[in-house]
This record gives structure tokens, C-alpha cells and sequence, in this order.
């Protein structure tokens, strides 16, 4: 539901918005189907399992390497758009946490 609102409001950037979408596609294949087959092809035709652009995160290293890096991109992009569109919001975050600066993703 989150990425409609953020794609019906065009609120970043499409590369972000793909790993969003891509990322809820990952979690719905896993939350909603039996998850004993994520480390097999899925047995029912045309509904993956596991899979982050076609491969499969829970076999393949590189895989899950990948959705790492996107996910940390995204991430890094959604909190950079909060700062800027809300800078009070993050200065109270980081007030009431005593959090520092979030580390710059690889």
C-alpha cells in the first residue's frame, strides 16, 4: 500500500520506486505463499517464490547482495527526501534517539 501512495504521489524518484515495488514483491511472494518452497522454483506456474529481479535471493549470493544494495539506496533516497521535505521531523528523530548521521550506503 505504502508504494501506491508514493508512486500515485510521485514522490521519488523511478529507480526508487522500482526497488520499492520489486522489494514488495519479494516480501508478498514469501508472506503469502508456503514458505517451505523458497529454496525451490515455485510450484505453481507464474508465481515466484523468493525471487528479487529473477533470481533467487534465499540460493543465490549475489542475489541477495544485490537486493541489499538496493534496499540500502532506497532507504538512504526515502530518508534524504524526509530531511529535506521535513528537517524538523529528522532533527527530533535524531534529538530524541542521540543518533548521528546515518551512514553513507557502499
Amino acid at each position: 500500500m505504502a508504494y501506491k501512495e508514493i508512486h500515485k504521489r510521485d514522490l521519488l524518484d523511478e529507480t526508487t520506486k522500482a526497488t520499492l515495488k520489486a522489494v514488495a514483491a519479494l516480501r508478498n511472494s514469501v508472506a503469502h505463499r508456503d514458505a517451505i518452497f523458497v529454496t525451490a522454483p515455485s510450484p505453481i506456474d507464474g508465481q515466484s517464490i523468493g525471487e528479487y529481479k529473477g533470481y533467487q535471493v534465499f540460493m543465490d549470493r549475489e542475489a541477495l547482495d544485490e537486493l541489499t544494495r538496493d534496499v540500502d539506496a532506497a532507504a538512504q533516497t526515502m530518508y534524504d527526501w524526509i530531511a529535506a521535505k521535513a528537517p524538523r521531523l529528522v532533527a527530533e528523530a535524531r534529538n530524541e534517539q542521540g543518533a548521528h548521521e546515518p551512514p553513507t550506503p557502499p
